[in-house]
This record gives C-alpha cells, sequence and structure tokens, in this order.
C-alpha cells in the first residue's frame, strides 16, 4: 500500500468520540450504540460496553492526553512485514 494512502486511511477522522465512564471511572473512547435500540445513550465505553450518557469528540492529537495511541496496523508486527506477506506458514 502507498505511504499516502496508509497516511490518509489513518487520519481520515478528524475526530473520535469520547466521554466519561462511571464503571471505568475515567475518561474513555467510545463506540456508536445501535440507533433502534431503546434508552437515551447513543455510544458504549470500548472498555467495559457501558453506555455513556455524555460524549463529545476529540480530535487524533487528543488522544494521547486520555492514554490511547494512534497506530498504524500495516507496521505492526515483526521486522519481515505481516501486512506485505511476510508472515505464513514455514515451507519445507
Amino acid at each position: 500500500m502507498r505511504d499516502g494512502l496508509r497516511e490518509e486511511l489513518l487520519s481520515d477522522a478528524a475526530s473520535v468520540p469520547a466521554g466519561p465512564c462511571k464503571s471505568c471511572e475515567r475518561e474513555v473512547l467510545a463506540y456508536p450504540l445501535d440507533p433502534e435500540a431503546d434508552g437515551a445513550a447513543s455510544h458504549a465505553c470500548v472498555h467495559c460496553d457501558t453506555p455513556l450518557r455524555a460524549v463529545y469528540l476529540i480530535g487524533e492529537d487528543e488522544l494521547e492526553a486520555l492514554g490511547y495511541d494512534v497506530a498504524d496496523p500495516l507496521r505492526a508486527g515483526c521486522g519481515t512485514g505481516c501486512a506485505a506477506g511476510g508472515c505464513g506458514p514455514r515451507r519445507g
């Protein structure tokens, strides 16, 4: 994958939902709940699935302050480049 496209995919989202989680007792990232479901909460905690009542949007540059990091999954793994086909079964 081209480096430019990789960067575009990682920073395409201008903001990420976050909010206070009572169960985790901290500010957490959130994921959207089913809009068809009953209840006032629209998002839940990514750690414990507790519905969050107050959700706000944060930028990528604010993730570190909440204890998160943006990582490129295509560059993760061993030095052989898993995403580039470097991993696989050993052939005799």
